[in-house]
């Protein structure tokens, strides 16, 4: 289900977003007043944080996701492919890292919304979601489409303002030189599972999380 696919989709009969990156879970407390009684500019969640963009498909399961009306998402690839086959996997990899929050830059999450996203996630994983790279409130649908996947999670860096990233994702177009050493480009049928993507995401994963040392004092 990447963005050409559904972009392909967005018509009269395309069931409504069930969510959005703005509802309650995923906005945050913190607000910062400006001058005049009611204006207020929400502080996005995950600023100073360490934050992991997720795709879902050719990430945790084969990137060939098809849209049934009337049964949904599934994936036309060999039986032993199954939706979300390795999202247990991420979570596992997760585990040691209990600071690392999740944005959702799947295209799932601009069809069906943020909220309903998570929801395929393991519970796990699902308490680390903190939104999405697409805002219905400030941008068009079809222009988010139109654009690669790295300039997108490059705009929601811009905004949020993490410590430090990591993107995972099977399409390297569009990310900029600056941002690769934050990307991990995952296998588009075996997605975190080939050998060598699983080596190159620990691996960075645990630099990025590893404490920084504080210079010694003489």
């Amino acid at each position: 289900m990447k963005n050409h696919a559904v972009a392909a989709e967005v018509s009269a009969s395309q069931p409504p977003i069930l969510g959005n990156s703005h509802s309650p879970a995923y906005v945050s407390e913190v607000e910062r007043a400006e001058p005049g009684p009611t204006k207020r500019i929400r502080q996005p969640l995950g600023r100073d944080g360490y934050v992991l963009y997720l795709d879902f498909d050719g990430v945790l399961h084969h990137e060939n996701v098809r849209i049934s009306h009337t049964g949904g998402p599934f994936i036309e690839a060999p039986e032993r492919y199954t939706l979300f086959q390795h999202a247990e996997l991420l979570a596992s990899l997760l585990r040691p890292y209990p600071d690392v929050l999740i944005v959702l830059s799947t295209s799932w999450a601009v069809r069906y919304g943020v909220t309903a996203a998570a929801k395929k996630l393991p519970p796990e994983l699902q308490s680390r979601v903190i939104g999405g790279t697409f805002h219905n409130r400030y941008m068009q649908k079809q222009e988010f489409l139109d654009t690669h996947r790295g300039r997108q999670v490059a705009a929601d860096v811009f905004r949020r303002q993490p410590r430090d990233w990591l993107a995972l994702d099977d399409d390297e177009e569009g990310w900029h030189p600056a941002h690769l050493s934050h990307f991990v480009q995952t296998h588009m049928y075996e997605g975190i599972s080939a050998p060598a993507v699983l080596g190159n995401f620990t691996k960075k994963l645990e630099a990025m999380c590893k404490p920084q040392k504080t210079p010694s004092t003489r």
